[in-house]
């Protein structure tokens, strides 16, 4: 965007640094400002009210500088305030840049990693909100499925041994009674603050997304792991449209030796599980079809993701409660 100051070419979002005491910087390059010019900072909390302003007058004009400004988390004030927070910069009163970041408690966990790969974790919460609306049993299945999580960190550990770096990690910890974030939203909760996790999961996927395109500039395999409960010992691997599989034989995963002697298909085999693509199986679309998070970052969306439900056997992962 070219309004007076410029932000510099190079400079494609604002850069956020979170401290250990609490406070996060908001840092924007610009590619000139001049004597006199005014940055604006305004914070605006996730109901839309202003939190903080400041205005920074530069003393000296300056090519490829950098401006920040900080808030305090820790503060009283923003206790509480979980969500999409905004932050607008404005220079000499024009708008030059309006960014978002997200504030969560451990109900939402990100575990960042450097492996191309997101490991979705939709079911397996056990956190029971207080004070808070059970879904009601026409808004779909609301069985928990208790042990995903450990198996997704089995998984994690595994991948970070064969590749060397981890892979990103996003847990719903809230139990399916009471959020699936799996289905469309207006099945997902019957409880209207739920509707900020809700966001805030799909808000991480897509930032993880974004920030593997960004960094490593290529395509991120997203895999989200689900139950079914039949009796019969298999794992379905559904995808959008057939396009994640065959852009992993593209890119020769699929025929990379680590993925043969010690991959999933090896442990599968070993296990007496059976591995099958899901559209073999039509007994039940609703349950072997495609999850939401694949239709929303699938291939035949704009993100550039390849994305795949494992969907597994309660016998292999999941124990119910």
């Amino acid at each position: 965007m070219r309004i007076g100051p410029e932000l510099a070419s190079d400079s494609h979002a604002p850069i956020f640094c979170v401290l250990p005491t609490g406070k996060i910087y908001c840092n924007v390059q610009f590619s000139l400002l001049r004597s006199r010019d005014k940055v604006t900072y305004t914070w605006i909390t996730p109901n839309g009210r202003r939190f903080y302003k400041k205005t920074l007058v530069k003393s000296l004009a300056q090519r490829r500088t950098w401006s920040w400004n900080y808030i305090d988390l820790s503060d009283e004030r923003a206790q509480g305030l979980f969500g999409s927070w905004r932050v607008k910069v404005t220079v000499n009163g024009k708008r030059v840049m309006l960014a978002t970041f997200h504030v969560l408690n451990d109900w939402i966990q990100v575990e960042k990693g450097l492996l191309p790969i997101i490991l979705a974790c939709p079911h397996g919460g056990r956190i029971s909100p207080a004070n808070c609306c059970k879904r009601s049993p026409s808004q779909g299945d609301d069985r928990g499925c208790t042990d995903t999580v450990e198996v997704v960190q089995v998984l994690k550990r595994h991948l970070t041994y064969m590749f060397g770096v981890s892979p990103t990690v996003i847990t719903c910890k809230v139990h399916r009674r009471w959020l699936d974030v799996e289905v469309e939203e207006e099945n997902a909760y019957q409880d209207e603050a739920m509707a900020r996790y809700y966001n805030a999961y799909y808000e991480c996927i897509l930032h993880s997304i974004q920030h593997t395109l960004k960094l490593q500039r290529r395509n991120p395999l997203l895999l989200t792991l689900r139950a079914h409960h039949e009796l019969h010992e298999t794992v379905y691997a559904s995808t959008l449209n057939g396009l994640t599989l065959m852009s992993m034989n593209e890119r020769n995963e699929v025929g990379d030796p680590r993925f043969a002697s010690e991959g999933l298909n090896a442990r599968m085999a070993a296990g007496r599980y059976q591995l099958v693509p899901a559209n073999q199986y039509q007994r039940d679309d609703k349950v072997f079809g495609a999850g939401l998070v694949v239709k929303t970052f699938g291939r035949d969306h704009a993100w550039r993701t390849d994305a795949m439900d494992l969907i597994c056997p309660r016998t292999l992962v999941f124990r119910e409660r």
